[in-house]
């Protein structure tokens, strides 16, 4: 966007330069312009006869005549020129409100910072469900010794009293409060799970909705221009 800026001031400028170079080309050549205009004003005519002006009175008035014309063109070109800086300064103000607007949309979020929000949760989310493997396997691990021990208990109930039934049991109760634990940890990475996937799912929506609005600000921006190249084209013809 600066570098297009840049180039648009550069040409703009270009254009003045050229244009005050005629100018100053204009202004020359009327000071060269002799007293005696007879010789460049009077060329002769083929089948016609040679009029040539002698100097006298209308001389001076003839050379004022010809200032005058000369004088009242250079007005008009500089009038043009003037006309044709203000419309180039106007297109020049809407690009300059275009690239403005470009720069303080695309600052809204930022697409990088929204892009390395994605990361970071795609990480954490890879580690959240490594862990949940992690914690998985001794799940099936304590529930398999819990069901063996379990059937050893009833069992064991059948030939023995009651008495080491319930030291079974109390030897029983720290391995099952490890397993409720287990599963609660197991519940509350299920949640952040959902939570990572639905900010994951959001983050590339607005990705799109970025992408979308970035393709239509170019186009305006490109259509733009294309007019002040065009209207610069016109002025250099």
């Amino acid at each position: 966007m600066d570098l297009t800026k840049k180039k648009l001031q550069q040409d703009l400028e270009d254009q003045m330069e050229t244009e005050q170079q005629s100018k100053r080309t204009v202004e020359r050549r009327v000071r060269e312009v002799p007293l005696n205009p007879v010789a460049r004003c009077v060329t002769p005519v083929t089948d016609r006869p040679v009029l040539w002006l002698e100097p006298g009175p209308s001389s001076g008035l003839f050379y004022s005549v010809v200032r005058c014309l000369v004088l009242l063109r250079n007005l008009e070109g500089e009038k043009k020129l003037r006309k044709d800086l203000r419309r180039t300064k106007v297109l020049l103000a809407d690009t300059q409100i275009m690239l403005d607007h470009l720069k303080k949309y695309w600052h809204m979020p930022d697409k990088l910072k929204l892009l390395s929000q994605d990361r970071k949760i795609s990480i954490r989310l890879n580690t959240q469900q490594q862990h949940r493997l992690t914690t998985t396997e001794p799940l099936h691990s304590l529930q398999s010794q819990l069901e063996f021990q379990e059937q050893s208990m009833v069992e064991k109930s059948l030939s023995q009293n009651s008495a080491t039934e319930n030291q079974e049991k109390e030897q029983n109760k720290p391995m099952q409060r490890q397993l409720c634990d287990i599963k609660e940890e197991m519940g509350e990475l299920s949640k952040k799970e959902t939570e990572a996937s639905r900010k994951k799912h959001k983050l590339k929506m607005d990705i799109e909705s970025l992408k979308a609005a970035n393709q239509s600000l170019q186009v305006d921006l490109k259509l733009m221009i294309g007019d002040l190249q065009a209207a610069i084209e016109d002025d250099i013809v």
